[in-house]
């Protein structure tokens, strides 16, 4: 974690003399601000085959001395007095067009354009925005003239939905759901075949357990437009089957701009009512960790000194210098941990939140330019959560369970109900900056913070019927604080080798990208009685758990890229880039648990439920020898883990005619993966060597164990490497103008996660489920097939139909495992032999008379996974595989089924009315479902566990009297929908409840002014 830490503050201090020499540059006393003119013409040029910006086009004003040429925006500005011009566009390889432009005094005229070859050159498109995707109608040209197969969703109808993060923005595009609220589904294929990038960079991921980004993190209020790219173009990662999603933050403008903004929010199970609110302090109203980046988290979360300071090799426990440290010292230092076990109970307030953003452009006289805008969001939401969690036994009437599953008959054996308090804060930032010293040559700096703090109150109970009958409580608290800096750094540079060419471009970005998550100090209480008895329930062994655990996962990545156009047989402008892309990414995570010891003197009043702890793990107690404090030792708490890829690309974007175009090439990666897990107590445990026999050589791994030379988990050591060729080929056929027809073939992959790699586990409560690594997983091997029919009515109306198929090899599933002793489940990483993938797309946008607007979009899947062939599953169940043996450590219940997390029938609906005719006031209806889908494997006879589709309705009202004031009101949930998951028994012909919760209407009024 130092060295991190350090790396950190490297980068910090290199960003800030970057920035710092940036604005050192701009405010040089040499430059002097353009003047207000009374008249100015400004534009922007398009590419009329691929929408994208032109660069060096020179706008003439004929018959007068003035001219300009655009930057890599395809933007341009003139001052010219009022009156009638002639604006001529000159370009070599492209075709001339002119345009007369009427100025009036003081006003300044927008002319944009496209232009193309004189094969391609299409009438003309009406462009908004810096780079044509901050709108509806824009980010739908983008579509159209896109290589590949893409969807997306526009800052403008972000701003028309009830949604306040880029998770629930995310479940209105085509063909994705949403897991949790939080986790990213394409196309039926799970979290970890879709990835993320922030502003063009790959973006650290603060969860322990996952490397995919917490989609709730990202306020939607700073975004500028969110793109799922879903076939693979090789200067892209190819590690992703489902979609890549790529998250643009908001652009600087063209004029000064300053807008704020407030919201209100009301939940109707929560607002109000009785609370149980975590005790906090310091900082975390900012969402804020002990060990936030910058320092600023608050000491109360964090253990004492002491801790902080003791080597890793000295544990907390009494004993003597290298095996612990005096009693008297950790009786002295457990007095300095936070004694707050109690929670706070209020009144539920209502949710709040702010908004500011703050931008502006400047031309200076010598011809540079500056941009820059600033954002932040701000929310604080209270959330009460009703839980209900079954658990139970399986049996055959003969046979072994795993090969006879469908005549399994269930036995109850655990129920537990749960209300749990939940305080949510998230605050994002978001600073842009933009630095042309000369047209041609042009840098850009990009920063997102964001943190989310979560406080947690949960109260169980529950009874368990086996192996014995006992009713139990569990009590839980804790703060959970994520936190993610990422920065870009970039340019773009024109290089002219060819006096009378048009230019080639170098792009080249480096990004820093670092994410952590705080788990200070969670507190876990537990009690048990004999079931109908009067006594009261008494402490279980493992109540008073204090757990700490911190993640920290940096990446950095490094991406140069060279342009070079070129004119094929018939003159149509064609496009050749090829380039190099490095990813270094580092995960650490360490954790830490101390427990309390009760000793023969200890009084029975501070065992029994509901003592609080407090008064039962009182440092007077400790000092009086009532109970024991110290580190659980010995335990696998900790791993570290890393990830090397180099990767080198090269594609073409060849228009074969004015009608046919072609994008292809090919992408190398050379990938290398390793995790050590180890217990925190025994750092040199780090030098682990794994016993990862590939190939013939799998055979002797029994022996190996049965010799003690390896483990059944690879002596902690999880690896993964490869080099792969992935080939991308994209076809564009248009038909007639606006309607296209799109092919696609790309082989891409899907790899490990670096916690997947690793056996680390933890149980947050008495009874609840655990997730643990797999030192053998293999990467899954993805073959994508894509068809598409698109008809772009007008700039705002579309019909598009698709087909999709995917065949993957060695598809990574979690499985899950038959209940244990307290009721809890654990659920391993493992591959399956080969899975399938059919999906049917459809996309409608259409407005009706004046007033109403649809909006719908479907997709319906099909998919079969295979998990292992029958003969190996015989053998398994038989006892004829060794059970040291991979092929014995999971026996599936499913020899077939469908793909974990996959939907068969995923919709969209929006319905949209202006209430006035001047359009000020409008309503929207939104309607979004996910049919069922299996949420964890069975394994060993245990059925699949699958999630009930469900529907939700949302409702929102608009009032925009004028351009400066937009109000909104908006409804989520409005028939509050519950989550439910089953499951299924075949021979009862029923399904068993497995999981409930509710999570209530919520209700929100906001208002934003721009000045």
């Amino acid at each position: 974690m130092n060295r991190i830490k350090c790396l950190f503050r490297q980068r910090l201090n290199l960003a800030i003399t970057v920035a710092g020499l940036m604005g050192l540059t701009v405010l040089a006393p040499s430059s002097g601000l353009i003047a207000q003119q009374a008249s100015l013409i400004r534009g922007q040029v398009l590419d009329s085959i691929s929408g994208e910006p032109v660069y060096g086009v020179t706008v003439i004003v004929q018959g007068q001395n003035r001219f300009a040429q655009t930057d890599f925006d395809g933007k341009y500005q003139i001052e010219l007095p009022a009156g009638n011009y002639t604006l001529v566009y000159q370009m070599v390889g492209f075709e001339n067009r002119s345009r007369v432009v009427n100025v009036e005094p003081g006003q300044a005229v927008s002319v944009n354009i496209t232009m193309g070859t004189p094969a391609a050159t299409e009438a003309e498109v009406v462009v908004t925005g810096r780079s044509l995707n901050n709108t509806e109608a824009s980010l739908l040209a983008l579509q159209k003239k896109a290589p590949n197969v893409t969807d997306g969703i526009s800052a403008e109808a972000i701003k028309k939905s009830p949604d306040s993060s880029a998770g629930d923005v995310l479940k209105r595009v085509t063909g994705i759901t949403l897991i949790g609220g939080k986790y990213v589904f394409v196309r039926g294929l799970g979290e970890r075949y879709s990835t993320t990038m922030l502003n063009g960079a790959n973006i650290a991921s603060p969860i322990p357990d996952k490397r995919v980004i917490p989609m709730d993190l990202f306020p939607s209020s700073l975004i500028k437009n969110i793109r799922v790219m879903k076939t693979f173009l090789p200067e892209y990662t190819a590690e992703f089957s489902g979609g890549l999603v790529q998250i643009e933050t908001k652009d600087y403008p063209d004029e000064f701009t300053l807008v704020m903004g407030v919201g209100l929010g009301y939940n109707s199970i929560t607002t109000g009512r009785h609370f149980k609110q975590v005790k906090g302090g310091g900082n975390d109203y900012l969402g804020l960790g002990p060990n936030d980046f910058f320092g600023f988290g608050s000491e109360k979360w964090a253990p004492p000194e002491l801790v902080r300071e003791l080597p890793e090799i000295v544990p907390l426990v009494e004993g003597d210098t290298l095996g612990g440290i005096p009693a008297s010292l950790v009786e002295l230092t457990h007095a300095g941990f936070n004694q707050d076990w109690s929670p706070r109970r209020i009144k539920a307030p209502i949710d709040k939140s702010l908004s500011f953003t703050i931008g502006d452009s400047i031309t200076f006289d010598n011809g540079m330019k500056f941009g820059y805008i600033y954002g932040t969001s701000y929310s604080r939401k209270y959330r009460k959560r009703k839980s209900e969690d079954y658990r139970y036994d399986i049996s055959v009437p003969f046979g072994d369970e795993s090969l006879f599953s469908d005549i399994a008959v269930p036995a109850f054996r655990q129920v537990q109900f749960a209300t749990e308090h939940i305080e949510e804060v998230l605050w994002g930032n978001n600073l842009n900056l933009a630095f042309t010293p000369i047209n041609g040559h042009q840098f850009t700096s990009r920063t997102f913070y964001s943190t989310q703090g979560e406080k947690e109150y949960r109260l169980g109970l529950g009874y368990n019927d086996q192996p014995q009958q006992r009713e139990f409580i569990n009590e839980n608290s804790g703060y959970i604080a994520n936190e993610i800096l990422h920065h870009t750094f970039g340019g773009k540079h024109a290089v002219n080798f060819l006096s009378n060419g048009k230019p080639h471009e170098v792009e080249w970005t480096y990004g820093y990208s670092l994410a952590g998550r705080d788990q200070p100090d969670f507190k876990t209480r537990g009690w048990e009685k004999n079931p109908g008895t009067a006594d009261p329930a008494q402490r279980i062994g493992t109540d008073g758990r204090r757990f700490y655990s911190r993640t920290e996962d940096v990446a950095e990545s490094f991406k140069v890229s060279y342009e070079l156009p070129y004119e094929q047989w018939d003159g149509l402008q064609s496009k050749l880039k090829f380039g190099f892309e490095a990813i270094d990414r580092t995960k650490d995570f360490e954790s830490r648990t101390y427990l309390y010891q009760r000793l023969a003197v200890a009084p029975g009043v501070a065992e029994t439920f509901p003592t609080p702890g407090e008064v039962t793990f009182n440092p007077a107690r400790i000092f009086a020898q009532e109970y024991r404090f110290g580190q659980q030792v010995g335990q696998n708490d900790t791993y570290e883990a890393n990830q090397k890829l180099h990767a080198y690309f090269v594609q073409t974007d060849l228009p074969v005619t004015s009608k046919i175009r072609i994008t292809g090439g090919v992408r190398y990666e050379d990938n290398y993966q390793k995790t050590i897990t180890y217990a925190s107590d025994r750092p040199y445990e780090k030098v682990r060597y794994g016993c990862r026999l590939d190939g013939d050589l799998e055979y002797i791994r029994p022996q190996l164990i049965r010799a003690n030379v390896c483990d059944r988990f690879n002596n902690g050591v999880g690896e993964n490497s490869g080099e792969d060729f992935f080939p991308s080929l994209n076809i564009v056929y248009e038909v007639i103008k606006d309607m296209n027809l799109r092919f696609g073939y790309s082989e891409t992959v899907t790899r490990p996660d670096l916690r997947e790699l690793s056996e680390f586990f933890f149980t947050p409560y008495y009874g609840a489920d655990r997730v643990q690594g797999n030192a053998f997983l293999n990467r899954t091997y993805i073959h994508n097939y894509d068809f598409r029919w698109e008809w772009y009515l007008s700039a705002t109306d579309y019909v598009g139909a698709g087909l999709f198929l995917k065949n993957l090899s060695s598809p990574i599933e979690l499985v899950g495992l038959p209940a244990s002793g307290d009721g809890s489940r654990t659920f391993v990483f493992s591959n399956g032999e080969r899975g399938e993938i059919q999906g049917i797309e459809f996309d409608f946008r259409k407005d009706f008379l004046t007033r109403f607007r649809v909006e719908a979009n479907i997709f319906l899947i099909r998919s079969k996974v295979t998990v292992r062939p029958w003969i190996e599953q015989y053998f398994s169940a038989a006892g004829l595989i060794d059970l040291n043996s991979k092929e014995a450590l999971l026996s599936p219940t499913d020899l077939e089924r469908e793909l974990q997390g996959q939907s068969d029938l995923v919709y969209n609906t929006k319905l949209s009315y202006f209430l006035d005719e001047a359009k000020t006031m409008s309503a929207g209806l939104f309607y979004n479902y996910y049919g069922d889908r299996i949420s964890a494997a069975g394994s060993q006879g245990e059925p699949n566990v699958v999630e009930k589709g469900k529907g939700f309705i949302d409702l929102v009202f608009e009032y925009q009297p004028n351009e400066n004031l937009s109000m909104k009101a908006s409804l989520k949930n409005l028939t509050n929908e519950n989550y439910e998951s089953v499951q299924e028994f075949p021979l009862l012909g029923s399904e068993l409840p497995y999981n409930s919760y509710s999570i209530g209407t919520d209700f929100s009024i906001s208002a934003s002014y721009k000045f």
